[in-house]
């Protein structure tokens, strides 16, 4: 009974062992994936100043960098079919009504795509908005927007802000005084 026994317990501590080594490779690679993810979707700088790009707005109008370098502004880059994206764009509605700021949209999405023109729609009551496609140019141009949603507050093209969290990012903003 005694061998038997003495059989069970070296089992025992050969399978956890094993665990134990198994276990601590599994965290070791969370961790590097999750680095590599948190490096991966920095926000844009503070600081970074918007360059040129072009694109048309659902109006047919031309948006370039000159519509905004002047005065407050918040951006959006958003993707259709993207829940955060829709609950950012609810929580929105009623923050942007406070304010006097001036709001442009991205939406990234392929423009035959009915939940981009629904999503375009929906922002078309809040400030001015373009489908962009792939939206390669105008991510780079206003500091490499690499994650969805992405909100920006820029000050005369500056970038001040960036986020998904529009308590922070419209933090200083001031309410608008009636």
């Amino acid at each position: 009974m005694i061998p038997v026994l003495m059989t069970f317990v070296v089992l025992l501590g050969i399978v956890t062992a094993a665990h134990v080594v198994l276990t601590l490779a599994l965290v070791r690679r969370l961790r590097t994936v999750e680095a590599d993810r948190a490096s991966s979707q920095r926000w844009p700088e503070a600081g970074a100043t918007v360059t040129e790009f072009a694109v048309r707005t659902t109006s047919g109008r031309l948006a370039t960098p000159e519509d905004v370098r002047v005065g407050e502004r918040l951006v959006a880059f958003l993707k259709a079919g993207c829940g955060p994206c829709d609950e950012l764009v609810d929580s929105l509605d009623p923050r942007l009504g406070a304010t006097d700021v001036a709001a442009h949209f991205f939406v990234v999405g392929d423009p035959s795509d009915p939940r981009t023109g629904m999503m375009a729609d929906r922002l078309g009551a809040l400030g001015e908005v373009a489908v962009v496609g792939n939206g390669k140019e105008v991510m780079s141009a206003f500091g490499g927007v690499r994650v969805f949603p992405t909100l920006l507050r820029l000050r005369d093209g500056v970038i001040m802000a960036a986020g998904a969290d529009p308590n922070r990012v419209l933090a200083r903003i001031p309410q608008r005084t009636r």
